[in-house]
């Protein structure tokens, strides 16, 4: 009969590796977690995602509120109707019909293997969630006078350069609908820099900001 212990033993490292980090001990988790905590703790991990989305969102309202110089009465009414949005909630995690038309999806990827790209599933969902701005969605079928925004969020270096591979039109070998839409989007993204203004956007292009956290 085969044995697990190689696999087992893989699990461990991670599991014990991350908790002991975050509490400055020693202590074996791996081995004492039972089944009821290991699913509370698969809970525990979805809300800090759902965390992790939602202060990442203020720090894109923020953003946005900023660079297209926003009152505080028009910023403040853009953080509170985030602060109001459920988590998991249809529609584009921002969306913004005055003083300027806009909508925005924000992403919390970090690069795979603690390397400098995202993985192919992470990918093809950025990429989805590009053409659900571009193309528009059940809630809003029509977003061609919207400007049109992706977040993701800033780990260093690594995110910057997994954004920049993710633009990067692929070469396809193969070809099948899937990856030729995946590169027509590809044509529409463009990555936001400090060199870019208000009267150079476009209504037809994806704008990716690598944003931190506040």
């Amino acid at each position: 009969m085969k044995n697990f212990i190689g696999r087992n033993a893989e699990l461990k490292e991670k599991v014990n590796k991350h908790l002991q980090k975050l509490t400055h001990t020693e202590t074996d988790f791996y081995t004492a977690l039972k089944q009821e905590d290991i699913l509370e703790l698969k809970t525990v991990l979805s809300d800090i995602n759902n965390l992790l989305t939602f202060k990442l969102t203020l720090a894109a309202g923020n953003w946005l509120s900023e660079f297209f110089s926003l009152n505080l009465k028009q910023k403040e009414l853009v953080l509170d109707k985030i602060d109001r949005t459920k988590p998991n909630e249809q529609g584009y995690d921002i969306l913004i019909y005055e003083p300027i038309k806009l909508i925005a999806e924000v992403k919390c990827n970090s690069p795979v293997k603690e390397g400098a790209k995202f993985g192919a599933m992470q990918s093809k969902k950025l990429l989805e969630d590009a053409q659900k701005l571009l193309y528009g969605k059940k809630q809003l079928p029509n977003t061609d006078d919207f400007l049109k925004f992706l977040f993701v969020i800033d780990l260093g270096n690594r995110s910057h350069e997994a954004v920049v591979e993710l633009v990067r039109m692929t070469k396809i070998r193969v070809e099948n609908e899937e990856r030729l839409n995946r590169n027509i989007i590809r044509e529409h993204l463009i990555i936001l820099d400090d060199k870019i203004r208000i009267e150079h956007l476009e209504f037809d292009k994806i704008y990716i900001k690598v944003l931190k956290l506040e």
